[in-house]
């Protein structure tokens, strides 16, 4: 069941259909993420140390239907990869619901100290992109029995984060010694059963962390689904997080019992095209992306990848929701089964295996 449980929390401090589900999971997992904001709007206080968010007073709001979410590797893979337009969302569209799942703590083999900051960054660069306070809700997202931390913007309630916090893979996907060498792309290809988050709240199998995903999509609604590049194989130059997460949203959004576009967007790769950012969008990209370093990594010199001044989506795909139907079915003799049952059945008794590719 989605239990979320609040409490107040300092803006800059370091953040704390399914194919094997059951009915059960399926009645309880589309309750929406209950989000409770407070304070005003205003202009954001570039410091890094912005003010703490007055406790949460109310009832919650709906879910994110008919916005926008966002799948992800890392903090900043949004804001490389999906700006200006995700950054268009923040500034120009204060109606419109925005969410971002980040799967992994992008820990790059370092201590809590490291990804709780690369988190506050992350928040204070959405607050700056929709111009209000840096000051955030914190929330407990229960899905599945994980609990997930999610932060909720006070002064635009309808934009979220939500965090689950796997280890990061490394360029190469093969782990660090820190996790144990897990990655996405070990967990993917079965090299390893299970991943576990860095702060110990979860464990996942593959098939899980697909499962996971739809859940999530399923509680938001969103209209549009935007993800890293799942059309282009291991070794293109991309991150092999980049992959992993990209084949995990696609194949969950397959899955996800809501009408929507999924767009796939290009990551490393991307530097070695022409720049087709307007001027104007890459100085604002510069200055939110600037906002996140300052916290995330200080005292490092502001980074200029060549992903800065480029946006290319390689796919995009509109698809219909899911029908609720058994998640197990059965035909006895006699009896027929749906094309999409049966393939539901075929691809529960396989392991998930997923790879690049569009279909």
């Amino acid at each position: 069941m989605v239990e979320p449980r609040q409490r107040a929390v300092r803006a800059d401090r370091p953040g704390a259909r399914i194919l094997g589900r059951v009915a059960a999971v399926v009645a309880t997992v589309l309750v929406p993420l209950l989000l409770v904001a407070s304070g005003r709007p205003g202009v954001l206080d570039p410091g890094p140390r912005p003010a703490a968010s007055a406790p949460a007073p109310g009832p919650s709001l709906p879910a994110c239907t008919g916005g926008v979410l966002q799948v992800v590797a890392h903090q900043d893979d949004d804001l490389f990869f999906m700006s200006p337009d995700l950054l268009d969302d923040l500034r120009l569209r204060p109606d419109r619901c925005v969410r971002t799942i980040y799967l992994t703590a992008g820990d790059a083999g370092k201590g809590a100290d490291y990804w709780q900051a690369r988190e506050a960054g992350m928040q204070a660069a959405y607050a700056k992109a929709a111009q209000v306070d840096n000051s955030w809700q914190e929330h407990t997202l229960v899905v599945g029995g994980h609990p997930l931390p999610v932060r909720t913007l006070v002064g635009r309630p309808s934009v979220s984060l939500v965090y689950l916090r796997l280890p990061d893979g490394f360029p190469s996907g093969d782990g660090t010694d820190r996790y144990g060498h897990q990655s996405l792309i070990r967990l993917l290809a079965g090299r390893i059963g299970t991943i576990t988050a860095v702060d110990g709240s979860a464990t996942y199998t593959a098939a899980g962390l697909r499962d996971e995903l739809v859940a999530l999509m399923d509680g938001a609604g969103p209209a549009l689904i935007r993800t890293t590049d799942y059309v282009h194989p291991l070794g293109d130059g991309d991150h092999a997080d980049h992959h992993a997460a990209a084949w995990l949203a696609r194949d969950a959004s397959r899955l996800a019992h809501v009408d929507h576009t999924i767009l796939s967007y290009e990551g490393y790769p991307s530097q070695q095209r022409p720049r087709n950012i307007a001027r104007d969008d890459v100085l604002l990209k510069k200055d939110i992306y600037d906002t996140y370093q300052a916290i995330a990594l200080p005292g490092e010199p502001m980074w200029r990848p060549g992903f800065l001044y480029r946006q290319y989506v390689v796919d995009r795909a509109t698809l219909e929701a899911v029908p609720n139907e058994p998640p197990f079915p059965t035909a006895s003799a006699g009896s027929a089964v749906s094309a999409r049952s049966a393939v539901t059945a075929l691809a529960t008794a396989r392991p998930y295996r997923p790879g690049p590719g569009r279909d």
